[in-house]
Order: C-alpha cells, then sequence, then structure tokens
C-alpha cells in the first residue's frame, strides 16, 4: 500500500498500517520531539518499556543477534561505567546460589586507587581479569556479603587469601623468607 505522506508529499509506503506519514518523516517528527523534550521522551520510553517488557526483550535479542560486535561493545562500555553495580549483580547471583547473607549496596563498594595489600595501582575495565583487577573480598567468609566484612583489594590479593588461614598464610610467608635466604647463600 502506498500512500501520499502528509509531511513531505511524497508517495511512499507508510510507517504503520493506517498513517498518513512516511518512515522517514515519523522518523524526523520523533527526533525533533526527542530534542525539544529529552526529559518526557525518557518517560514515555520508560513507560513502554514497564508495560510491554516482553516485546522489549524480545526486539533487544533480535538487535543484539543482529549487531553482536556494537552489542559486545555496548555491553563493555555499560560495564566500566556501572562498574559497581555490575560486581553486586554477580555477587548476589553468587550469594544466593550458595546461599549466604547479602545486604551490599553500590555506596558501601568503594574501589580504592590501589590495592590496601599490595599497593598495585587497580585497573578497571581493561578487557579479561588480571592480577590488578579491583576484587571484592569477604573478612570473615561466613558471615557472606554484608555491610563491614567487604573490602576492595586486588584480585591476585584475594586469591591468595582465599586458600588459607592467617597463621598458614604467615607459615607460608616463613618458608618463603627462609628458602630465599637459603637460595642467596648460595
Amino acid at each position: 500500500m502506498i500512500v501520499k505522506c502528509k509531511s513531505c508529499g511524497r508517495r511512499r509506503k507508510p510507517a504503520f498500517f493506517g498513517s498518513r506519514h512516511c518512515s522517514a518523516c515519523r522518523n524526523d517528527a520523533r527526533r525533533a520531539a526527542y530534542a525539544a523534550s529529552p526529559d518526557s521522551a525518557k518517560k514515555r520510553s520508560a513507560l513502554y518499556r514497564k508495560q510491554n517488557p516482553a516485546k522489549v526483550r524480545t526486539a533487544l535479542k533480535a538487535w543484539r543477534e543482529k549487531h553482536p560486535e556494537k552489542a559486545r561493545e555496548n555491553l563493555q562500555r555499560w560495564r566500566v561505567r556501572n562498574r559497581v553495580r555490575n560486581s553486586l549483580a554477580n555477587i548476589k547471583h553468587r550469594a544466593k546460589r550458595a546461599g549466604m547473607p547479602f545486604d551490599l549496596k553500590p555506596s558501601d563498594i568503594v574501589i580504592p586507587e590501589r590495592c590496601p595489600v599490595f599497593g598495585l595501582k587497580l585497573r578497571i575495565g581493561c578487557g579479561a581479569r588480571s592480577d590488578a583487577s579491583p576484587s571484592i573480598d569477604r573478612l570473615i567468609p561466613k558471615r557472606g556479603y554484608v555491610r563491614g566484612n567487604v573490602r576492595v583489594i586486588s584480585d591476585l590479593a584475594n586469591r591468595i587469601k582465599n586458600t588459607g588461614t592467617p597463621r598458614q598464610h604467615r607459615l607460608v610467608a616463613d618458608w618463603l623468607e627462609r628458602e630465599l635466604r637459603k637460595a642467596n647463600r648460595r
């Protein structure tokens, strides 16, 4: 079906059934409305997403399948901008799976510039995890992820800490110092 567009006067396919405007003019009108009142457009968009979650989910899935590279880039940008929210979502999932308590909020997590254990400069959003990636550590693992029981340290420090008690860590450190002294004497 071809109609005469009320905006541009050209004969084109309508934007949707019953529309008297072509897709190009409809898109131009939407862009102009958004530029004039972005808050209003954002509210309408949020309301639509709330009222039509299944449609939105389906449309997003289709877009991600059609544009996998852009989807990956967008996800990486989101993770960098929302690193604390992203970390908390992962931790909450892990805690729920393990049956641990969880009551953290984004304001409870403060990522320092340097690891308080080793002094490494923490690197965020550099692709794959590294020794200098920030990691949320439970001081007393049995208490779970609750306020006052978590600290942000480097991934290296957390991996080392995870596998032993303070006594075991001292024994390993003492042994390593003895071995290094012996090796230096030779």
